[in-house]
């Protein structure tokens, strides 16, 4: 297992070396999502991939930040690729575009809780925030026809952004959260909102 800083960015990544090499790549353009909207990290973050499968709150996940520790756990892309059935991500299997998306999504969650405003942030709030990273850190092509697929519109004004619309399909939160971030005359305020939040988000209007 190697541990290697990612050149030129606040990261280390511990796992075989593809691997590293994988998520540094990865670690490109999620960071430089997350700077335009005014999100750097102030601490460096470690990222160890694990060969086995990540239980989150009782579920199985791709990955966990470790808030106290500064410390990501992520699944490796052997270990994900082993997953019987073969795992999919917005109805897509897993494959090294979407794995990258996955780091962007993680990394998401780190940096935001290094700037969170409140002493915790809720879930619905993170997940919003990571998502849309998520999407827009892949290539334009891919990210439209995920768009596209989920046939739906972002959140509007008065929507609750909760945990349970995402635990019904969460494609669609996926899909409504990058299209209402990224649509927005005022990314800054939103990203401030999500900061603030400790539980459900309901965005007013621009």
């Amino acid at each position: 297992m190697d541990i290697r800083p990612c050149d030129g960015q606040p990261v280390e990544v511990e796992g075989d070396s593809r691997d590293v090499d994988v998520v540094c790549a990865a670690s490109v353009a999620a960071l430089a999502r997350l700077a335009e909207l005014g999100l750097v990290p102030e601490r460096p973050i470690r990222v160890v991939l694990v060969d086995a499968g990540i239980v989150y709150n009782g579920h199985l996940a791709y990955g966990q930040y470790d808030g106290p520790h500064e410390r990501l756990e992520l699944m490796s892309p052997a270990a994900i690729a082993s997953q019987q059935p073969p795992p999919t991500l917005f109805d897509q299997p897993i494959d090294d575009v979407l794995y990258a998306g996955l780091v962007a999504h993680e990394l998401t969650h780190a940096v935001a809780q290094q700037h969170m405003r409140a002493d915790k942030i809720g879930s619905p709030a993170q997940e919003y925030l990571a998502y849309a990273v998520q999407l827009a850190s892949l290539p334009d092509e891919r990210r439209e026809a995920i768009v596209a697929a989920a046939g739906v519109r972002g959140w509007e004004a008065g929507d609750t952004v909760s945990n349970i619309y995402l635990g019904l399909n969460v494609h669609r939160f996926a899909v409504k959260s990058h299209l209402h971030l990224y649509a927005h005359p005022e990314r800054a305020r939103v990203v401030e909102t999500v900061l603030s939040s400790r539980g459900n988000v309901t965005f007013t209007a621009p």
